[in-house]
This record gives C-alpha cells, structure tokens and sequence, in this order.
C-alpha cells in the first residue's frame, strides 16, 4: 500500500485563507458578508427611507400651526435617518441641549425629541414677542445658560404643537398618540438610560425666519417593533392613497351639512365721506337700480343667483329666477 493513502490533510495559513477569501470577492460571491456581532443591524433602508419620506409630511403639516405660533415662516427640511445607540444620539445631542420624553400609545416605551437649548430659547424668545435672537440662549460670558421653569413651561406648547402635527403624519402607518411627558436636560435624562440600546434617530433642520437649528428624534427599536412591518415605502403609499380616499368620501358627506350665509342685495351706492358723515335718520338713498329689476343673492364676495324681491305678509323674501350669468335654475 503507497505511502500517498494514507496521507493526512494540510491545514491552510493565513495567507492561503485570505488569498481564497479575495477571490471569492473578486467573483462576487455575496455568501461572505461583514458583521458586527456587537451592533446588527435593525433596520432596512426601505424602512429608514418610509421614516424619511413620513416626516416630511410631519414637516408640512407642523409648519402652519406653528409659524402663527412663532410670528415666522417655519420650514422642516428632513437631514436624515439612521439607527444609532442611545450613548451616540446624547453625544449627538451634546450635555447642553433639552429633551422631550415622549410617550405613543398604543406603542411601548418612551422616545426622545431632542434640542439644543441655545435653539430651543430662540423658540422661546420669538414667544414672548423677540426677534429669535441667537443670543437669548447664552449669559454674559456667551455660554449656554440653563433654562428657567417658565422657559420650559413654553417650550412645552410648542413641542405640544409639534407632537399633533407628528401624531397626524403616522396616521398613514398607525394610529398613534404622541404625548409629552417632559422635558429636562440632556445631561440628566442621558444617566437614567441604557446607552447600548439601539433605535432610529431622525435629523430635521427647522429654519424659523431667518434663524435654523437642528431637531433630533429617538424612537427606539422596541418601540417601532410592533410597527416594523408597515414601514414601507408601498405599504406607506397605499395607505395614504386610502386615507385620501376616505377624506374625499367624508368630505362629500359632510358638506351637504355645512352652513352657508346667502344675503340679497338691493343695490350699492358710492358716497363720499363727507355725505355719509351728513345722513341721518329719513334720509333718502337712490341705488339707481329699478324698483321691478333683479337683485344679487351674494355667498361672501361670489355671486350665486339672480332673484326678485317681494313680500309674504310681512315678511320680505326673494325668489330664485336664475343663476348669475347663467340661464334659469331647473324646477
């Protein structure tokens, strides 16, 4: 029996593995892949992108209320979304910004919307009749300065603002409550949780007047867990082509029930100031419009019939002859 039987494998070097590992690469061969066993990934890009493309809505839908509440145009631009730990969105956020802890049933858990104080007193500032100065978040030395109850206090409505106008734009993916529970510095709230927890974090550049900061969100992984499923861009495109749909349905429903305010109206006539001061009571106006002629049926500043005046007892009425500029109604 030859030697070469019974000969034993050889086991491969470093070098001989890397060298096959490089020509798997080279061939595409997608089997072998990087992993960081220490931070998996959570979410898909499709997911982060619905993320994106749901807070723009937030931004639209945000911008009314609060540019009457700040006296400005208020603009949301969306800068980004990504999975990161808790440790990494506090050292994003940096020890002198100011923390929303928001809840959203029916999820579980808390979130976290995030700004830095400087630009949160800027809000304020605009409040309280300012221009948003940049300064009012810093003392005299030109620090950040802490903020007063009474700052939070503000604050408070105008996260509130912030948190309707978020509620609304889920509504495509789940009908979700966001509350605020309070706000408090980020230094402190940093040390009551766990830093390697992993979540979503959402960057918004909220430009108000001529003024702009950043406004960061944390929704953990847990908390989006129950939702992960609906958090495609198909999926978020559906259910907002249904939730138009239904709009429209309601609308149409509802509209025959709206009230509108219909006046007739005699005629016009254009005096000059000094003539108006004169009138009193007795006195005679010509409207230069004949006694058997048609009047205007008015709905604001539209013009919607043509009628003719008259009398049923002692009450004045008009009848409808026909549509302005139009031809006579149908029975």
């Amino acid at each position: 029996m030859s030697a070469s039987r019974h000969r034993h494998p050889r086991e491969l070097g470093p070098s001989e593995i890397a060298g096959i590992l490089a020509s798997e690469d080279t061939e595409g061969d997608a089997r072998v892949r990087k992993f960081d066993f220490y931070r998996p990934n959570k979410f898909s890009k499709e997911q982060l992108r619905t993320i994106e493309l749901l807070h723009e809505t937030f931004g639209r839908l945000a911008s009314i209320p609060l540019s009457a509440a700040l006296r400005a145009g208020v603009e949301f631009r969306v800068l980004a979304a990504e999975e990161c730990t808790n440790g990494e969105f506090h050292e994003t956020l940096g020890p002198d910004a100011l923390v929303a802890v928001v809840q959203s049933p029916p999820l579980p858990g808390n979130s976290v919307l995030g700004l830095r104080s400087g630009f949160a007193l800027t809000l304020v500032d605009r409040l309280l009749g300012g221009s948003g100065d940049p300064g009012a978040g810093e003392d005299a030395d030109g620090a950040p300065r802490e903020s007063t109850d009474i700052e939070i206090a503000l604050l408070n409505r105008t996260v509130e603002r912030m948190l309707g106008s978020l509620s609304e734009a889920w509504q495509a993916i789940a009908p979700l409550a966001f509350k605020l529970t309070g706000i408090e510095p980020s230094a402190q709230f940093a040390q009551a949780v766990a830093g390697a927890e992993m979540g979503m974090m959402l960057r918004l550049e909220m430009t108000v007047g001529e003024h702009s900061g950043e406004i960061f969100l944390l929704m953990p992984y847990l908390t989006l867990e129950p939702v992960l499923q609906k958090l495609s861009v198909q999926e978020y495109f559906s259910r907002r082509h249904q939730d138009a749909r239904q709009e429209r349905q309601d609308m149409h429903e509802e509209l025959p029930r709206v009230p509108i305010t219909l006046r007739a109206e005699l005629g016009r006539v254009r005096l000059t100031y000094g003539a108006v001061r004169a009138l009193r009571p007795g006195a005679v106006l010509r409207l230069g419009v004949e006694s058997e002629a048609e009047i205007g049926i008015w709905t604001g500043s539209e013009q919607v019939f043509r009628a003719r005046p008259g009398r049923s007892g002692r009450r004045s009425i008009v009848q409808i002859t026909r549509p302005a500029g139009g031809e006579s109604p149908r029975s």
